[in-house]
């Protein structure tokens, strides 16, 4: 099965497209992250519209440059649907959480999105070991 990519990610991820790498589903499984809120049918349907339309969104690693940790920030149900479709890869992109983990607020002025997530212009492969 082929490396999924879209046949092009939404237009308000463009900015990250130089940071997003194929990374193997087995390394982001070991990532800790949300558990899956669905299964069943709900995933079979995404893992046959991945099939169709390839991958929109990469999946979101969470960096805390503070801590040195990564999570799983966003991409738990699209990663079990690739698995479930037998792809080996998911683009991935790294964003970094600019809060101050005492006080919960921004640092430095910058503007993260809902999420506080702000793009961390690294790679995967920059804070994580996988070939």
């Amino acid at each position: 099965m082929p490396k999924p990519l879209g046949p092009q990610f939404n237009p308000v991820y463009k900015h990250i497209i130089p940071y997003t790498e194929l990374v193997p589903i087995s390394v982001l499984k070991t990532l800790k992250g949300n558990e899956l809120r669905y299964e069943g049918k709900a995933l079979e349907e995404l893992s046959e519209d991945i099939k169709k339309r390839g991958l929109l969104y990469p999946a979101m690693i969470q960096y805390n440059q503070f801590s040195r940790t990564a999570y799983m920030g966003e991409g738990h149900h699209r990663l079990a649907a690739l698995e479930m479709a037998g792809y080996t890869h998911m683009p991935t992109t790294v964003f970094r959480v600019e809060t101050n983990a005492k006080r919960g607020i921004n640092v430095r002025g910058v503007e993260p999105n809902r999420h506080n997530y702000v793009p961390a212009s690294l790679k995967p492969s920059q804070i994580m070991d996988y070939e």
